[in-house]
């Protein structure tokens, strides 16, 4: 399996990049469906935006977006001291070495690129754990497990047992990464704003904080005009002893938005991110 992903990247990041903005370019061309989701929730998000002004961040961001994948198939077959290398520059250091002092924090990211650089970056440097969904096929759901894991990082699947196990080691001063950013299962989460529209939000890494009394960590992977990468690492305003629970969901996703919008092209907006609605309310995609 390692070799497929070796064999899907090649090349250097940079001249990957150069493939799959190839790639990218004949799928702009024939309009296929990843361009009108972009679309849609480009202009859901962003309703003020004229039409041609929407059409060219989703081209943009759809085209940031196979790089992304790129990434992603660099990642699963390289060993991470190289995906670090690729790492130009790391924002606000400073507060992730402050957090490291304390006896266990979250990490909140979101798929802005590849989550699996982040994630593979951040293991590369310390103990973590995370959380994946498991793909339908057990040989690929194991490799990718795999892949992910190391000496100082373990990842969970995303159910009851994976939950409980996050709970007792972040208990226990360990730091946990996941990205909340994504739709959850029926009954694991709520709907709040995000980006002026409603959307199924995750309340997992607001019950962790509550339970466990850990503070939240904002983390990102981006990249600039010349195609390098970078982490940013931002506190957050999120105190969820103060917040209350009915504003959980809102408060993150209001933090996901800040990150989203350091550089907007960066995030995955092909995901359907409002696919699931209450009521008599229209699914946006169909």
């Amino acid at each position: 399996m390692r070799f497929l992903f070796l064999c899907l990247s090649p090349f250097p990041l940079k001249v990957g990049y150069v493939i799959s903005d190839l790639i990218s370019s004949i799928y702009l061309f024939l309009n296929l469906n990843l361009l009108k989701i972009t679309f849609i929730n480009i202009s859901l998000a962003f309703p003020d935006l004229e039409k041609s002004e929407v059409q060219k961040i989703a081209k943009m961001s759809l085209k940031e977006s196979f790089r992304s994948y790129y990434e992603t198939f660099y990642c699963f077959s390289r060993p991470n001291r190289l995906l670090s290398e690729n790492i130009l520059k790391i924002e606000n250091n400073f507060l992730l070495n402050n957090y490291l002092k304390s006896n266990g924090f979250i990490i909140l990211s979101l798929h802005n690129r590849s989550i699996d650089f982040l994630f593979n970056f951040l293991a590369h440097k310390f103990s973590v754990l995370g959380i994946f969904k498991p793909a339908k096929s057990k040989f690929v759901n194991n490799f990718i497990k795999r892949r992910r894991e190391n000496d100082l990082a373990k990842v969970f699947e995303t159910n009851y047992k994976g939950v409980r196990e996050l709970f007792k080691h972040l208990s226990e001063g360990s730091v946990v990464a996941m990205a909340a950013d994504q739709v959850p299962a029926d009954g694991k989460g709520e709907y709040a704003q995000f980006f002026g529209h409603e959307a199924y939000t995750t309340t997992l890494v607001p019950s962790l904080a509550l339970k466990t009394g850990k503070d939240v960590l904002c983390a990102s992977l981006n990249s600039n005009d010349f195609t390098d990468l970078s982490i940013t690492f931002s506190e957050t305003s999120l105190n969820f002893n103060k917040i209350g629970k009915s504003n959980f969901a809102q408060s993150l996703n209001h933090e996901i938005e800040k990150m989203i919008c350091k550089k907007l092209i960066d995030y995955n907006w092909e995901y359907k991110r409002y696919k699931k609605q209450r009521g008599i309310q229209r699914d946006p995609y169909k």
